[in-house]
């Protein structure tokens, strides 16, 4: 497979083909679950160097010979100059580490580098034309991601530990999840929402209501508390707004729109019930595995909350950062070190141990800016899927940064935050 997706990569590099070159990096990087063991599996890791890094580097090219022939024009915009300063930090904080020898420094170089180096690339690609096809690949990814994540349940359980690593198969059992499965909180209620709208042929309905089912089966797998439940309220949310603007738009009930969302309740909760009964009967269990994460206790939630306090302590006493590499601990609840890596599930304190409080000051602010601008959106579902997207992926862990799938979506997020309000909810149905 990374054969054939670098052998597509060339080509479309000699014809300088930019748009469907950097659709072919963003599949195979939100497609593919982001774990290695399934990277070499697949073979889009050919002698150590994974073929989506090439593609970028690719994209890059292009992006800059372009620059040069002065084929781009690009509008700076206060994000951009947020972004310019933070990764002025980053650099400074990368000697800062080097000069203390910290330990991760070379992994956390790496994870900054993909960060500004796909920057550079949304910016230069992402646009007002486009930006539907981006998002459809969205879609198809998380499809594709999904079918992987069944078949591995299905098929490849006993290579979990192979998949995983022997501290994380011990910490999350049979669960099969990857940092991919933050995606779904975009696309289960952004299908629903597709659904429910008047505008499709049956084709496109069969497509949304595919990506939602595998989708939701995604998540079911992955056991993942925070993401099932905010992928629950967004869909709560979708379901409120289909009722309130368009049953009772400009107080004329709408027999039709009340009627397919009826049907699509009663839907989802037989088909819930039924795949309950035949999950008792198989003895797979995977409903039951799901409802005893939510009854076991707050003991995940407290060991972050432990790590959270001991960084925070560290931070103060160290309000300028040890820079790049700089290690962070897992704490179990009495307050033993559990485990010593790059990041804490908490993008901000793993920030402040690096690059100090202003770095970390300077992160939130971009976050903050970002969610003001969509808040201009007026959209109670924009403004949901991007609370969930920051509280998973930046608060309750550090994907944000860490993971490459996640990495880019966020930045997607920047680049949408820039597109015309009504442009964006008037086109969003036509993303298949």
């Amino acid at each position: 497979m990374g054969a054939l997706c670098l052998f597509v990569g060339l080509f479309l590099f000699i014809k300088k083909d930019i748009f469907k070159l950097f659709i072919l990096h963003l599949f195979m990087s939100l497609a593919i679950p982001y774990n290695d063991y399934i990277y070499y599996i697949l073979g889009v890791q050919l002698s150590g160097i994974k073929v989506n890094n090439i593609l970028m580097l690719l994209i890059l090219i292009l992006i800059f010979k372009q620059l040069y022939a002065k084929r781009f024009n690009i509008r700076v915009s206060k994000i951009d100059i947020l972004m310019i300063f933070f990764f002025m930090v980053v650099c400074l904080y990368f000697f800062v580490g080097y000069y203390n020898k910290n330990p991760y420094l070379w992994f956390d170089m790496k994870a900054f580098v993909f960060f500004f180096l796909n920057y550079i690339i949304f910016r230069s690609v992402v646009n007002n034309e486009n930006y539907i096809k981006v998002i459809n690949v969205i879609f198809i990814s998380s499809l594709f991601y999904s079918v992987v994540v069944i078949y591995i349940y299905l098929f490849m359980k006993d290579y979990l530990p192979f998949i995983y690593g022997d501290k994380l198969f011990l910490w999350w059992g049979n669960r099969v999840t990857f940092s991919n499965v933050s995606m779904c909180l975009i696309t289960i209620p952004l299908s629903i929402y597709c659904l429910l709208q008047n505008n499709y042929s049956n084709i496109k309905k069969f497509y949304f209501f595919l990506v939602f089912s595998l989708n939701l089966i995604a998540v079911l797998l992955s056991q993942t508390r925070i993401v099932i439940m905010m992928s629950t309220f967004n869909s709560i949310i979708v379901l409120v707004m289909s009722i309130y603007y368009s049953i009772f738009n400009f107080k004329k009930i709408n027999i039709k729109k009340a009627y397919r969302i009826v049907i699509f309740i009663v839907f989802i909760w037989i088909s819930l019930s039924i795949f309950y009964f035949l999950d008792i009967i198989s003895g797979a269990e995977i409903l039951n595995n799901v409802i005893n994460r939510f009854s076991e206790g707050q003991e995940t939630l407290n060991v972050r909350d432990v790590s959270n306090e001991m960084a925070k302590e560290e931070i103060i006493r160290n309000i300028w950062g040890y820079g790049l590499g700089k290690e962070a601990i897992l704490y179990n609840t009495n307050y033993s070190i559990n485990n010593v890596g790059p990041f804490i599930d908490n993008i901000l304190f793993t920030l402040g141990l690096k690059i100090g409080l202003l770095g970390m000051l300077m992160f939130l602010i971009l976050l903050l800016v970002l969610f003001r601008k969509l808040l201009l959106y007026r959209s109670s579902l924009v403004i949901a899927i991007y609370i969930s997207f920051v509280l998973m992926t930046a608060i309750f862990n550090a994907q944000i940064i860490y993971s490459v799938p996640i990495v880019l979506i966020f930045i997607l997020f920047i680049c949408i935050s820039k597109i015309n309000r009504e442009k964006l909810l008037k086109n969003l149905g036509n993303t298949a």
